[in-house]
């Protein structure tokens, strides 16, 4: 059995990314962008066909530019997304290549025969047909380019996706072991696995090795903490009571619970039976992990982000000749972080200290003004005299615009740590790893001078715990104060 002391920051099988939450969503988006470009591309066929046989008077678009015709596109594509999500196409990654071409190519074909038939019963004379026609075939031709490549870059013994699922395997019978051989052999279906966990009188399969157990399943919690648990599957029927209770931990921690069908019927009744991979599971707990909220993040970060680097990029030229000027070695320092679920990244600033900076903070480490494990000094000696007008009012940040727009980072959530710091984290405090780390957060807007570490992390964990939309946008206007009066050091 594995030992369940916290991982290292940085290993690269303990830890891996979470998926992001709502990526149904985000492929159902991706889609639409598809249709959308296709239909710039029926208009374009149109017009070339037109020309060919004299009608170059003839509008490009037949009149679907109008109030009507936006409404009948709208109406193609919430068309086309709800047909190919009753074929599974946005949730079942485990499709062979030919049947989810040939389901796309059906979905786009019944979308425009919708459309085509509600547009004959409320008489809408005004727009022209070829476009409808041209517009099914291109989505067609588009959304099959698009799977195809999704397919090869996603084969067999391509590189596993950096955000897949972390799963554990309750039970060590046969049959866990196949579905842990078939999540492995499938990086589409974006599961990690983790490995197997045990319980008493569970069976033991001769192709479950002992290094692949992780433990017994009465620690979910440190299993949690260690391997960022996303998702338990039970492949080995556990008694009743014991999985009610599971179940109750698994909610409290925020983890999936699947089960092979068949093995609580009782339990499940309501609940309908899907697919992980070719194995039929039946859900016992799904976490609520506001896929709609996080996506949403997402997008304002990727906005905000690009719009900002675009306005700064001059100030950022100019900030950077002055740091050359001002001191010896780059304009840009570039600092190895840990951000969500353990997984590092190369964060990017204005450099601000001398280049020995990491070698002498060995002889100031007696004059740290924090406790615990953080490192800070109000007058550093090892700051330039730009790095310190830099930071009293941010701007060393602003380059972290990039890793928001790269997705390494979140315009609001925890500072990411260092990996020394993360390996001398308690087991709890790991959790806050759990969401992406931020250019600001709670703590840079209630207590930046405040010397606690405890301070510190309680206030990233109530972040965590209290996530929403609302709690970023106030943290984001507090800020802009924060910044304005300059107090970074």
């Amino acid at each position: 059995m594995k030992d369940l002391t916290p991982t290292p920051a940085g290993a690269p099988d303990a830890v891996r990314a979470s998926s992001m939450p709502g990526s149904v969503i985000v492929s159902m988006l991706i889609d639409a962008l598809i249709i959308l470009l296709a239909f710039s591309v029926a208009g374009t066929t149109r017009l070339t066909l037109l020309k060919s046989v004299d009608y170059a008077l003839d509008p490009v678009l037949g009149n679907w530019d109008s109030q009507a015709g936006v409404y009948c596109l709208l109406l193609f594509i919430c068309t086309y997304i709800w047909i190919a999500h009753g074929y599974r196409l946005f949730s079942d990654k485990s499709l062979e290549l030919a049947h989810e071409l040939r389901m796309l190519v059906q979905s786009c074909l019944n979308a425009g025969l919708v459309l085509s038939g509600l547009m004959f019963m409320a008489h809408v004379v005004d727009l022209s047909r070829e476009i409808l026609v041209f517009l099914t075939i291109s989505s067609a031709v588009g959304l099959c380019i698009h799977r195809g490549l999704v397919h090869h870059i996603h084969q067999p013994g391509a590189k596993r996706v950096a955000d897949a699922r972390n799963v554990v395997i309750v039970g060590t019978n046969q049959l866990s072991y196949a579905l842990s051989q078939h999540l492995r052999h499938n990086p589409r279906l974006e599961y990690n696995v983790v490995g197997f966990a045990e319980f008493p009188g569970c069976r033991l399969s001769p192709e479950v090795t002992p290094n692949t157990i992780v433990g017994d399943i009465a620690d979910l919690e440190a299993l949690k903490r260690r391997y960022f648990v996303d998702v338990l599957v039970i492949t080995e029927f556990y008694a009743y009571d014991q999985t009610l209770g599971l179940v109750g931990q698994a909610r409290e921690l925020g983890i999936d619970v699947l089960a092979i069908s068949g093995y609580y019927s009782e339990i499940v009744t309501s609940a309908s039976t899907s697919f992980l991979g070719i194995f039929p599971v039946s859900p016992l707990y799904s976490a609520n992990s506001r896929p709609v909220a996080q996506f949403i993040k997402r997008i304002i970060d990727i906005v905000a982000s690009s719009t900002g680097l675009f306005m700064a990029a001059i100030p950022m030229l100019l900030i950077a000749l002055i740091i050359r000027l001002d001191s010896d070695g780059p304009a840009f320092y570039l600092s190895e972080r840990i951000g969500r679920w353990g997984r590092p990244f190369k964060c990017l600033k204005f450099r601000t200290m001398v280049l020995n900076a990491e070698a002498l903070q060995k002889d100031l480490e007696k004059l740290n003004e924090r406790d615990g494990i953080l490192f800070k000094l109000k007058n550093d000696p090892r700051i330039t005299p730009v790095g310190r007008l830099l930071r009293k009012y941010s701007v060393d940040e602003v380059p972290q615009l990039i890793n928001v727009l790269r997705g390494e980072m979140s315009l609001v959530g925890p500072r990411p740590p260092l990996a020394q710091e993360v390996a001398k984290y308690n087991p709890e405090y790991l959790h806050r790893l759990a969401v992406m780390p931020g250019l600001t957060g709670l703590w840079q807007v209630q207590a930046r001078q405040d010397s606690s570490f405890t301070r510190y992390i309680a206030l990233d964990m109530a972040y965590v715990k209290n996530w929403s939309l609302l709690l970023d946008f106030k943290i984001l206007l507090r800020t802009v104060d924060v910044v304005l009066r300059g107090t970074g050091v």
